[in-house]
């Protein structure tokens, strides 16, 4: 969906895409990071420097690619980082950090910061097909795992997943959401009907995209994590064919392609900036 100018209204919720699954997410003067990957991306030629404020960290599982610039904006911004139960200790010992600092979230634990709410939702890592011993050896080999606490993270990043339900302080819901469409699933997001999802779309189908939007009754979906293995040119033709997919299951959500760096609005109705 190519979004045009539209009626500026103040935004209850403003996010946008810097590289794989990395956000920026203003609820009004509320700002919130998820998983802080961006200067190691293939694909952008920004760090994490680009990234203007964090009142909050929201981390979704252990694995490289989206953990490699955590210690650098914990050190910037001093903010509280929200992650699995499993995960968090080994974020605490990779982040020297103030264990109280961290947030170890079990599921359906919903906490209010003020500036929003951010209920954290079980889930589960995309599927690897892949024994123990593989994703291990896969690990070791990777020159950013240089310590055992990486490794330690990413080790619980096959195992542990969190989604994350933002709810600003109006009641519009964000959700972000990056595992398989499983029946389990596609029942949760049934049950919580957020407004805005933010998908990754890398072995998901379009067609369970779709269906994920239609039983969730979803108003409006932005992929992600595309770009770390494939090409616009391929993943661009995939969102196409999400879009169709879309239009074909539930009408009434728009896809919008996802452009690096540029803010989404969203209130009454949405705009891009």
């Amino acid at each position: 969906m190519k979004l045009t100018a539209g009626i500026h209204m103040t935004p209850q919720l403003s996010l946008r895409w810097l590289t794989i699954a990395c956000f920026e997410v203003r609820v009004g003067d509320f700002s919130i990071v998820i998983d802080p990957c961006v200067g190691a991306s293939p694909a952008t030629d920004f760090g994490a420097e680009v990234i203007e404020r964090a009142d909050l960290i929201l981390i979704s599982h252990g694995h490289w690619d989206h953990i490699t610039d955590l210690k650098a904006l914990t050190e910037r911004f001093s903010c509280p980082v929200l992650a699995g139960e499993l995960t968090a200790p080994s974020l605490i010992r990779m982040l020297n950090a103030n264990p109280a600092d961290v947030y170890p979230m079990t599921p359906n634990l919903e906490l209010d910061f003020g500036g929003a709410k951010v209920r954290a939702l079980f889930a589960r890592h995309t599927n690897q097909h892949a024994t123990l011993e593989t994703l291990s050896r896969h690990l070791a080999e990777n020159p950013w795992n240089d310590t055992p606490e990486k490794i330690d993270c990413n080790f619980y990043g096959n195992l542990e997943y969190r989604d994350y339900l933002i709810t600003t302080p109006s009641g519009l819901k964000l959700l972000f959401w990056g595992s398989n469409a499983t029946p389990e699933q596609i029942a949760l997001v049934r049950e919580l009907r957020p407004d805005v999802a933010l998908l990754q779309y890398t072995k998901q189908k379009p067609e369970e995209l779709a269906e994920l939007a239609a039983q969730g009754g979803i108003k409006a979906i932005l992929p992600h994590h595309m770009d770390l293995g494939q090409a616009p040119e391929v993943y661009n033709a995939r969102i196409d064919e999400l879009e169709k997919q879309v239009r074909a299951r539930a009408s009434g959500c728009a896809v919008i392609h996802p452009e690096r760096l540029k803010w989404y609005h969203f209130g009454l109705g949405m705009y891009a900036q």
